[in-house]
């Protein structure tokens, strides 16, 4: 929530700043060395000549951020999981899919196939992806299906979490799965 307000809050700092620094008789536009001195001494000057109602608001811009941030709602973290189709055959695959049509995945690849954002936990495969179809181009240019699974068996994927938030799920396809 803070860092929504940070570029405002030195905006307004800033001014603020100016307004008070010149009002003390030290103006920073003018007088521009780059040193920290300067601006201290511009802060101990108005709080000697006790002008109260510059470094009330003074102190006020330093303490906003701690106010702001106290007023920020934290948001619950959300489960994010990815889904991935690994090509560990021999053969080159097509995967098809009715958003991204076909995909071909090179022998020794993976394809991303979907994402997944949760806020209570992980999601398996089956309660997102609806169904695998994987095809190879015969010498023709046809595509023959070679391998599918619908429903979706979440057995046979691999899960591995990543981070405590982010997750995968990989249907690692061999020879062996292949019709």
């Amino acid at each position: 929530c803070f860092r929504h307000y940070e570029l405002s809050l030195f905006k307004l700092f800033f001014l603020e700043f100016v307004n008070a620094a010149t009002f003390c008789g030290y103006s920073p536009l003018v007088n521009q060395k780059k040193d920290s001195r300067n601006l201290f001494k511009v802060l101990v000057s108005c709080y000697s000549i006790n002008n109260t109602k510059i470094v009330k608001k003074l102190l006020l811009l330093f303490l906003a951020p701690l106010l702001m941030a106290t007023q920020c709602d934290d948001e619950d973290p959300l489960f994010r999981t990815e889904y991935f189709i690994q090509n560990s055959s021999s053969v080159e695959l097509v995967y098809t899919s009715e958003t991204a049509g076909e995909v071909v995945i090179p022998v020794g690849q993976s394809q991303f196939i979907a994402v997944n954002t949760n806020s209570d936990a992980f999601v398996a495969p089956g309660s997102v992806v609806d169904e695998i179809q994987l095809y190879v181009e015969d010498s023709a240019g046809e595509l023959v299906l070679v391998y599918q699974q619908q429903p979706i068996d979440n057995e046979v994927w691999t899960f591995e979490e990543l981070e405590t938030y982010d997750a995968q799920y990989t249907l690692v396809i061999t020879d062996i799965e292949l019709n």
